[in-house]
């Protein structure tokens, strides 16, 4: 790697380190009928990244939701209950993949439609997304989960290739940096 690569590699580094520290927090209020039953939950998520490092030019990413929730289903109460979903992705950053680097807006998956979502401080749940994407599957990802009903701890759901993984965002203003940050380093490492 040259110099220059390097130097966008560190501020690629601390520029993805400090969006780390923001995250993102939902406030949300859940309201459907299950099984004949009314559901209402009112809970919080947590997005953030937890894990950055670059390896010539591959990205490695993981993120974490956290959802905290409290409700009842019927008549019976249900007490306070956090489930975590942890997602790590190794990228490789071609420069296919990063001019395909595009900035998104939607609800997390936990807060899927079908559950009627209100959130107090999101129109519509919505958030800021980063999404990677590359027209062949070779995004490898990996999902952990701790919301399994018959086992204490965390369980992977998914691991495999894809051709498409989404980062949360603090702003569409943090995005478009970050995604200027991507493509410098993604034109400069492969020199």
């Amino acid at each position: 790697m040259n110099n220059l690569a390097g130097v966008k590699q560190r501020r690629l580094i601390d520029t993805i380190e400090a969006e780390s520290k923001r995250g993102v927090l939902l406030s949300y209020t859940q309201q459907y009928r299950s099984h004949g039953k009314s559901v209402r939950y009112k809970g919080t998520l947590y997005l953030a990244i937890t894990a950055f490092s670059v390896k010539h030019c591959d990205v490695a990413i993981s993120t974490i939701v956290a959802d905290r929730y409290s409700g009842r289903v019927g008549k019976k109460l249900g007490g306070d209950t956090q489930y975590s979903y942890k997602y790590s992705a190794e990228i490789p950053l071609t420069p296919e993949v990063a001019r395909s680097l595009s900035i998104v807006q939607g609800r997390p998956k936990q807060l899927e439609w079908e559950t009627h979502p209100a959130c107090t401080d999101q129109d519509a749940c919505n958030i800021y997304w980063l999404e990677f994407q590359d027209k062949n599957p070779t995004i490898r990802l990996s999902i952990l989960t701790d919301d399994n009903a018959d086992y204490d701890g965390d369980v992977t759901t998914f691991d495999g290739v894809v051709d498409e993984f989404k980062i949360p965002l603090s702003s569409a203003d943090k995005g478009k940096e970050i995604v200027s940050i991507l493509q410098s380093f993604a034109t400069t490492c492969r020199q």
